[in-house]
This record gives structure tokens, C-alpha cells and sequence, in this order.
């Protein structure tokens, strides 16, 4: 290894400067490796991170209040292949004994 130690206390340039320096050699890699077109790559605005945050959260606490309102819902669906697995767990054990 060549490179040089990051430092105890870097400046937040210096953590920019080496992040785009990762990103760069990430997305040569994957053009190399044809996953991905060789392109330039699409700038994230402060506007469109905040719109997906947003959403993520947004989604993330509709699936949450699904599951804490609708429990009993799915605990009933879920219980015959709960208990299917157990049974065939047990079966399975038994057997190898």
C-alpha cells in the first residue's frame, strides 16, 4: 500500500477530495466491467436528495403503521407456514436422531 495514512483530524475537504477520488474509481471499475455505460454521471441536487429522503421516510412509516395496526392480520396469514416450517423442523429432527 502506497498510500499515505488518513490523518486523526482530516479537514471536510480533504474527506470530499478522497470520496470523489472512491466514486471516480468505482464507476471506472463498473465501466470496465460493462455494469454500467460510460457516461457521465448524474449530479444529485440538494432539492432531489431531500425530495428522496423524504420519500423513504414517508414510506418507511406507512409500511411501519401497516404492520403495527394490521399485526394480528398478518400474524394469521403467516401462522399456517409458521407452522408448517415447525412441523417439518420437528419431523426432520426426529428423523436424523
Amino acid at each position: 500500500m502506497t498510500e499515505e495514512q488518513p490523518a486523526a483530524k482530516a479537514s471536510s475537504d480533504a474527506i470530499a477530495k478522497q470520496l470523489d477520488k472512491t466514486a471516480e474509481e468505482l464507476r471506472t471499475l463498473g465501466e470496465q466491467l460493462g455494469a454500467i455505460e460510460h457516461t457521465q454521471p448524474k449530479e444529485m441536487t440538494l432539492r432531489r436528495a431531500r425530495i428522496t429522503s423524504l420519500v423513504v421516510v414517508t414510506v418507511a412509516l406507512l409500511i411501519a403503521w401497516l404492520i403495527w395496526s394490521h399485526w394480528h392480520s398478518l400474524l394469521a396469514a403467516t401462522a399456517p407456514l409458521i407452522w408448517i416450517f415447525w412441523h417439518a423442523r420437528r419431523l426432520h429432527q426426529r428423523r436424523s436422531s
